[in-house]
């Protein structure tokens, strides 16, 4: 499976992510597959990051925000796990953010990837 992780942000200066594209390379189907970035506070207050719309459940099992709460500055990682009954092929789907009551620092990540035969 070939994973790739984008976040659109062109207006957005609240919160900042690296990587730009994370790629998971090849996995199989059945196989564990974990994505982590950094998502961080870049806005002069504190925000707490919370999830508007989650991924799919049949492609994404979980998504967790490992800090919510975030100082201006201050960084936390988000882990996307992909479902483990995720079906062979193509797939697309998305994860939106936003800061606590600042609508204008929506992101939405797309998530796509391509899951193979398995091992």
């Amino acid at each position: 499976m070939r994973v790739i992780l984008h976040v659109d942000s062109l207006n957005n200066t609240l919160l900042k992510y690296s990587p730009i594209v994370a790629d998971f390379g090849e996995v199989s189907s059945g196989e564990k597959a974990e994505l982590k970035l950094t998502l961080t506070n870049d806005d002069s207050t504190a925000s707490e990051v919370v999830i508007v719309s989650p991924s799919l459940p049949k492609y994404v099992k979980e998504t967790v925000i490992a800090k919510p709460k975030l100082a201006p500055g201050e960084s936390t990682t988000i882990t996307m796990s992909l479902h483990p009954a995720i079906p062979r092929g193509e797939f697309l789907s998305s994860l939106t953010l936003e800061a606590k009551d600042k609508p204008n620092s929506r992101i939405s990540i797309s998530v796509k990837g391509k899951v193979g035969n398995v091992k």
